[in-house]
């Protein structure tokens, strides 16, 4: 066993074979990787995890290499070898990932194998403790979302010789700005991009004609901000976005000229750029982080396509994203009280202000941050197909683009609307209600008692162990499918009955009812196990 130790984090490498049992010698914990090979068709390795009661793991299973295993198969034992967990596809590819919390701190076991014992090869295994975005990214060259914002509210200001910025004012204060020097193109995009702020920090915008702490011109050629500042207080700050830029980048909300503006008020706001660079970058050459990219910042200089790691259209700006966001929150304090109502994103959006116009920016990329409601996101008119997850910090792919919507971090938003595309619908831990039109879609409630409908298609319903009460109220028997990828290993696992007018399913930690549906026309043809 071979032990190289990078700060707090090792890498463990299989030397003698890891036997399948409660005796193998090799043993990781949470930022830990194991590397070890399957030697051949039916060979079966076993790590032991050391964990803690209430913490929550990903542990992730990967082919590495020309001679990986094609096709993963990872299983989870807890400390008295009692199967509890099993997965075969749940990462990317045909790789695996496990996601549980610990009821107990001591060992539980990993074992790594391939699909249905076929394949031999060499593999990775890494665990991240809680899962969360201020986890160690599995790309080591990867920034979280707070890596990012530190980058923007320090290291940026510090790789210049400066420090941290910030207007002493805090969430639902307000601040003057005077945008006397634009013309009414520019007076209309720099107040649209001022709300874009508004809306996810609290902070409001008081129009004066003199004396203002933010003050717009367009005199100067480019795009620009400075700030005056007396320690780590901005007294006073200057935006310049030329006339010239506008008239060439248009005033659609949806466009580069808009997206300039909410960047250079994040600068005289006090944020830095994504990098440690400044006027000009390329991507590969003065990135020091591989998804420094538009997708996770507006303050980013490279676009989703430039930046050749990130997995997204290539689309405009319109809101600060997640790191922004944060970076914000750092500054001047965390806003509680933004559309705490049942508020409506994307299509029929009352979500007020420019965000109602969202659905019909294209393409555009956005970050929706709500406090409170019962909340949606539609997209039902779209064709195109969709993904829609409402798991915060994680991308869904809307109005026909990819990776152009993500939730800000303790946003619960409950329900998800899509259109005539074969469409995928994840759920959070809330209660959910996820609802696909035509096409073939995938909906997976997650936790929490929801409520799911495919529309017409071919659909199907993605079940794990204790994922609570859930509803289908639109099972189509014989053409839809319920799909367990664990809470029940087969059709006997499942227990059947009618109560009223519905049927029924109870499995391990959780219970389907198909609404409308009499139980004698269920059987297992109506279930895929994996």
């Amino acid at each position: 066993m071979f032990r190289d130790y990078h700060g707090e984090e090792a890498r463990v490498i299989e030397g003698g074979d890891a036997p399948y049992s409660t005796s193998t010698p090799y043993s990781i914990s949470s930022g830990d990787t194991f590397e070890g090979t399957l030697s051949f068709s039916g060979d079966k390795d076993a790590i032991k995890l050391e964990v803690q009661a209430g913490v929550t793991y990903t542990i992730s299973m990967d082919g590495i290499g020309s001679g990986g295993v094609s096709d993963t198969y990872l299983y989870l034992y807890d400390s008295n070898a009692n199967e509890i967990a099993k997965d075969d596809d749940g990462g990317s590819g045909r790789n695996s990932e496990i996601t549980f919390t610990a009821t107990t701190t001591g060992t539980y076991y990993i074992g790594a194998a391939s699909y249905n014992d076929r394949y031999s090869g060499d593999y990775r295994i890494s665990v991240d403790a809680d899962g969360g975005p201020t986890d160690p990214p599995t790309d080591p060259n990867a920034f979280t979302n707070d890596q990012i914002a530190a980058q923007l509210t320090d290291g940026y200001w510090n790789s210049t010789g400066r420090g941290r910025r910030a207007f002493d004012v805090s969430p639902g204060e307000s601040l003057t700005v005077n945008l006397n020097g634009l013309n009414s193109s520019g007076r209309e995009l720099a107040t649209k991009a001022l709300e874009a702020w508004t809306m996810v920090t609290g902070i409001e915008f008081r129009t004066v004609s003199s004396g203002a702490q933010i003050t717009f011109d367009d005199n100067d050629s480019g795009a620009y901000a400075n700030s005056t500042t007396r320690g780590s207080t901005i007294l006073s700050s200057t935006v310049n976005v030329s006339t010239d830029w506008v008239a060439r980048y248009g005033t659609d909300l949806d466009g580069y000229a808009f997206q300039t503006y909410v960047h250079e008020i994040g600068h005289a706001l006090g944020l830095g750029h994504a990098g440690n660079y400044n006027g000009a970058a390329t991507y590969g050459v003065d990135n020091h982080y591989s998804n420094d990219s538009w997708q996770a910042t507006i303050m980013s200089y490279f676009d989703q396509v430039e930046n050749t790691n990130v997995d997204a259209s290539r689309a405009y700006v319109v809101t600060p994203m997640i790191a922004d966001i944060l970076a914000m929150q750092d500054l001047y304090g965390t806003a509680t009280d933004l559309r705490t109502g049942s508020t409506v994103y994307g299509e029929n959006s009352t979500a007020g202000g420019y965000y109602d116009d969202i659905a019909d920016l294209n393409p555009a990329t956005f970050t929706i941050m709500d406090n409170g409601g019962n909340d949606s996101i539609n997209f039902s008119s779209v064709r195109a197909d969709q993904k829609i997850s409402l798991v915060a910090e994680t991308y869904s792919d809307v109005n026909g683009l990819t990776g152009n919507m993500t939730i800000m971090r303790d946003t619960v938003i409950e329900n998800a609307y899509s259109g005539s595309g074969n469409d995928e619908l994840i759920g959070n831990d809330a209660d959910n209600g996820l609802y696909a039109n035509a096409g073939n879609d995938t909906l997976e409630g997650g936790l929490g008692d929801d409520t799911l409908s495919g529309g017409s298609g071919s659909d199907t319903f993605v079940f794990n162990i204790n994922c609570g009460a859930d509803t289908i109220i639109d099972f189509s028997n014989g053409l839809d499918f319920m799909k367990f990828e664990s809470g029940a290993d087969s059709f006997a696992d499942l227990s059947i009955q009618d109560t009223g007018a519905d049927t029924v399913i109870n499995y391990d930690g959780g219970s389907i009812t198909l609404s409308g549906v009499d139980s004698s026309v269920i059987n297992a043809d109506d279930f895929v196990f994996v």
